[in-house]
């Protein structure tokens, strides 16, 4: 599976954010609807579910879904990816 199929997985799954609306680019908070409730939340989700943390000067910075697949595959290592299976698939 890749990182960036986790991270859909979760926001679809648990905020219920319409898959077909998560392309890179796409806004998360003007696109994707996730106020900074929202975000906030789906940033805690992603966290607990894979391991990770987020430092929070990367979280401020976080405008579209390609930012936060590049936030979340900059905190799994290689290695870690590799020993659940994932691949890392984020921009860059």
């Amino acid at each position: 599976m890749l990182i960036e199929d986790k991270v859909r997985d979760l926001l679809v799954t648990q905020l219920g954010v319409d898959p077909s609306r998560l392309t890179g680019t796409a806004r998360l908070v003007e696109e994707l609807g996730l106020d900074s409730l929202g975000l906030t939340e789906a940033l805690l989700v992603l966290e607990d579910d894979l391991a990770i943390s987020i430092p929070d000067p990367v979280q401020e910075g976080l405008r579209t879904f390609d930012d936060l697949l590049a936030a979340v595959s900059s905190q799994v290592s290689p290695a870690e990816a590799s020993g659940r299976g994932w691949i890392s698939s984020g921009p860059g």
